[in-house]
């Protein structure tokens, strides 16, 4: 606290940014206040506030990228007291010995104590595996054509094989700058692909990997256009680790977040409920995502005599390696038979986003959590003030789902996005390609 007055009278003078800020949050009765950086440290040399954090302006990146500063008392014995609680200890021994470590490649000073690990950290490697096609790519076009004729049936359904299951609108691009912002401890992304690869995607950066659905799935399932046979063979990605996040390429982080968000620090997944239910599995009209759902149920009801009852939420789906290669031990049949419908099917299980997870929960390896999410649905009429309530950045992950049908014209529709996306992610990866 003697050095208080010094280090406000520091941060009046720096040459800071402007978007930095500075606030003094609410503690011991005060009310919260929050100003430019050089205002606000002036007028704090009036208090005695113990607490301060320098951060963003709002809306800019500012959920969870804050820094705080504490201001400890020394007690009669010489000992510095802590303001208010902390994971170790209330008081510290002014001559206490330190070490150091590096935090994301800064060495900084701690308490030996400090530089392990915790029993709630994650300390296991953690890689993202992110599914995409070029829709608008015209080979690719053909041959998904060319599949598609004799079909009948499931295959038919826009929601199986329509053209909006496929369109890209950029979003990949952003996906990926989110976990360049907000998961940097990722150690590797694996994009998997038909054989395409995005235009801006610097793929001899030792953080990516291209690949192609030949190194994962079988000839006699190629080509295919089906994400649920996709997701069958994700777990066969060339040095995948044996813990990693599957994304949707329309799923986007949206603040900072650790490997604890995803898995325990004993390595179990986080599964995320939607509050919408699957109902009853007897409608024949039923979409093709509710008809693998049904299918789920059907099979894990004979194995464990328990009934899933819920959709997932669309957000990142955590996984593990070895049991998914475990459910294909104990499945081949089912499993077999998803990875080669080329387009969704009525025998589909949706193995990575609901079948593995609810397999999960039974034999013990994945727990029920909560997240803060935002589903917006890019067809709907109030689209700019859904991306509007996204811009205040109170959601762990968005999903911009895309639709068949849309209330806004295309012109506009690709500027509202593309002016949110930038907006929000407006970092560049270090992986993009510069022009």
């Amino acid at each position: 606290m003697a050095a208080r007055t010094a280090y406000l009278q520091e941060l009046a003078r720096a040459d800071a940014p402007a978007y930095l800020t500075l606030r003094d949050p609410a503690l011991n009765g005060w009310p919260e206040r929050r100003g430019p950086l050089a205002a606000m440290a002036t007028d704090l040399l009036r208090g005695r506030t113990s607490v301060l954090a320098l951060e963003p302006a709002a809306p800019a990146l500012s959920q969870g990228c804050t820094v705080e500063v504490e201001f400890w008392e020394e007690d009669v014995e010489g000992q510095l007291v802590a303001p208010r609680r902390n994971r170790y200890t209330q008081r510290l021994p002014r001559e206490r010995a330190t070490t150091t470590t590096t935090v994301h490649g800064v060495d900084v000073p701690t308490l030996p104590l400090m530089a392990a690990p915790t029993v709630h950290e994650c300390t296991f490697p953690v890689d993202v595996v992110v599914t995409w096609v070029d829709g608008a790519d015209p080979e690719w076009n053909a041959a998904r054509a060319e599949r598609l004729a004799g079909l009948t049936g499931t295959a038919t359904t826009r929601e199986s094989s329509g053209q909006a299951r496929y369109l890209s609108r950029d979003e990949l691009r952003y996906a990926f700058r989110s976990l360049h912002l907000f998961a940097p401890w990722v150690r590797r992304i694996h994009l998997v692909t038909a054989g395409q690869v995005p235009s801006w995607l610097d793929t001899s950066h030792p953080a990516i990997t291209v690949v192609d659905h030949r190194a994962i799935l079988p000839p006699d399932a190629l080509p295919t256009f089906n994400s649920h046979a996709i997701e069958s063979a994700l777990h066969r990605v060339p040095d995948l680790a044996e813990h990693f996040v599957y994304l949707n390429d329309d799923f986007l982080l949206g603040r900072p977040l650790g490997p604890e968000a995803f898995f325990s620090p004993a390595g179990h997944t986080a599964v995320w409920f939607s509050p919408n239910t699957i109902g009853l599995d007897h409608a024949p009209d039923a979409p093709p995502y509710l008809k693998a759902a049904f299918n789920n149920r059907r099979l894990l009801q004979d194995a464990f005599g328990a009934v899933l009852t819920d959709n997932l939420a669309h957000a990142p789906y955590a996984h593990r390696r070895s049991v998914l290669e475990e459910i294909e031990r104990r499945f081949p049949a089912e499993v077999a038979a998803t990875a080669r419908a080329p387009f969704r099917s009525e025998t589909d299980l949706s193995l990575l986003s609901s079948f593995a997870q609810h397999y999960g929960l039974l034999i013990g390896t994945a727990y029920a959590a909560q997240s803060e999410r935002a589903y917006v649905n890019i067809s709907n009429s109030d689209l700019e003030w859904q991306l509007k309530k996204a811009l205040e950045r109170e959601q762990d992950f968005l999903c911009l789902a895309d639709h068949h049908d849309h209330a806004l014209d295309q012109d506009r529709l690709d500027r509202v996005l593309g002016d949110f996306l930038e907006t929000y992610f407006p970092v560049a990866a270090p992986w993009e390609r510069r022009g």
